[in-house]
């Protein structure tokens, strides 16, 4: 984006471009123009912020559901917090510095909001996450089977503004 270039092209998506794809997972346009900014930062420091901001969304991620199931014992949150970086998967995640971890803390309000009730903050994260990646759709139709309109709306809404603000004109290309 930030060259001009159109990121859904066939050399970039399927061979070419690994990096942000992961060679065939395509990210909406949302997160390639969130990314802009850290287009022209030396790949060394590129990579530090990744992995600080991965580490980082793991604490939020231990500490929102630690928070959200009212877990108080000093020795369960430190077990919890064993369990969690000590997961094979979060730790190459963390490494790679790849988006999931980001869902991961986004999840985690998402959670919290799901066990508080129907909060219009829950439905905001579960958008967020949404328009970072797909994937996390399935959750917007638990938030309706539920009957929690609250977080239903403001998740669409918050997908829909992230999505029209972020490059909106590749829009129908992702989608397609």
């Amino acid at each position: 984006l930030a060259s001009g270039a159109d990121p859904y092209a066939a050399c970039l998506a399927s061979n070419c471009y690994v990096t942000l794809a992961n060679g065939w997972w395509f990210y909406p346009p949302a997160v390639l123009w969130l990314f802009q900014p850290f287009t022209h930062i030396d790949q060394r420091v590129a990579n530090a912020i990744a992995v600080v901001a991965a580490q980082l969304c793991v604490a939020i991620f231990v500490w929102v559901t630690t928070r959200a199931m009212g877990i108080r014992d000093w020795q369960l949150v430190a077990l919890w917090l064993a369990a969690v970086i000590s997961f094979p998967p979060v730790m190459s995640e963390v490494m790679q510095g790849n988006l999931q971890i980001l869902l991961l803390a986004i999840s985690a309000i998402w959670f919290a909001g799901w066990l508080a009730g129907d909060r219009w903050w829950a439905g905001c994260a579960l958008g967020a996450s949404m328009a970072v990646k797909l994937v996390q759709a399935p959750l917007l139709a638990l938030a309706v089977w539920f009957r929690r309109p609250r977080a239903a709306v403001a998740a669409v809404l918050t997908l829909a503004g992230l999505w029209l603000i972020g490059a909106p004109q590749y829009l129908g290309e992702y989608l397609f």
